[in-house]
């Protein structure tokens, strides 16, 4: 008899946190919002694969990837020609959480944990990034990671990672070096240089990627990144204007704001200038703390400090001869 109560208590237990676990997840589940594909015929010939007005080839050692039209049309077009590179990336992630989180518990409960505290961060996103990942996620077929989450709402905690993980981890991934002039030091010549240190795993260096972006009604622009990311760590536009990342700790994180890499390609869309993108930058409060370092066609070079609830300021950098 008290055997049988006992096994009747531990399935009630386990029953409970089972129904617990999945309330949670209807709790906090980030519906897509609704939209119309396309559905362009991906055509393959050679190392290139084009889906309507978008393409990608492989040059040297570097995905080249021209995403052109509306940001359904771009993640739609994102998805379908980059599917199995964005598995590949997408899977080291999960990888590498397997491993820094080997207990199985232990990961749902920080995935629990995170998914409560995040429930809101698509509805602070721009209506444009949110419809660009809602075609990726659409188009993203088969999903190998759908037993995860699904993928609208994994989709959205990727384009984010940079954010979430320094709520978890103490020292910042995106921990690079940059250099630049500005000024008279930078007459006729403007120099932004930067080495990408983002030493995570090997999958970021051999999958590293061009996008060449035009979305339609914005500022085209280049990014360096890497297949499945919806945003910008290092770019330039058509005007000039250059951004780059580096991570920060100055002030406390949140779980609503604008993430990283939706603010630089917001810049990049729509700043021809420093000061323009400083004006831009003040319209928003960011997620976590970062530093934006800016360059323009004109050699004016800018650091900005961002910190959330903080005041955004910038500082303009001029060598000394």
């Amino acid at each position: 008899m008290r055997l049988r109560r006992a096994v009747t208590a531990a399935l009630s237990v386990a029953l409970a946190a089972v129904a617990a676990q999945a309330a949670l997840r209807l709790y906090c589940r980030i519906p897509p919002p609704e939209v119309h594909l396309g559905s362009p015929v991906l055509t393959v010939q050679g190392d290139a694969r084009r889906a309507g007005a978008s393409w990608v080839r492989k040059v040297d050692d570097l995905l080249e990837v021209r995403l052109v039209g509306t940001p359904a049309a771009i993640g739609e077009a994102h998805a379908l020609l980059l599917h199995d590179e964005m598995v590949q990336t997408e899977s080291v992630v999960w990888r590498l959480l397997d491993d820094k989180v080997p207990s199985r518990a232990a990961r749902f409960v920080l995935l629990d944990v995170g998914q409560f505290a995040y429930r809101g961060l698509a509805a602070t996103m721009d209506v444009a990034r949110r419809t660009e990942i809602a075609a990726s996620a659409a188009a993203f077929q088969p999903d190998p990671f759908a037993d995860r989450f699904d993928t609208f709402q994994r989709f959205v905690y990727l384009s984010s990672l940079y954010d979430i993980s320094l709520a978890y981890e103490h020292s910042p991934l995106v921990g690079c070096t940059t250099f630049t002039f500005s000024g008279a030091a930078a007459a006729g010549s403007p120099l932004l240089a930067r080495a990408f240190d983002f030493d995570v795993d090997d999958v970021f260096d051999r999958l590293k990627a061009v996008f060449l972006v035009s979305e339609d009604g914005k500022i085209p622009f280049a990014s360096v990144a890497w297949p499945g990311l919806v945003g910008v760590v290092s770019g330039m536009n058509r005007e000039g204007l250059a951004v780059v990342v580096h991570g920060a700790r100055a002030g406390p994180t949140r779980t609503k704001g604008e993430i990283v890499v939706q603010e630089l390609r917001r810049l990049l869309s729509e700043a021809t200038t420093t000061e323009e993108a400083v004006a831009l930058l003040r319209r928003t409060d960011p997620l976590v703390s970062h530093i934006v370092v800016l360059s323009d066609a004109a050699g004016h070079a800018m650091v900005v400090e961002r910190v959330p609830g903080a005041p955004t300021r910038g500082r303009c950098r001029t060598a000394r001869r």
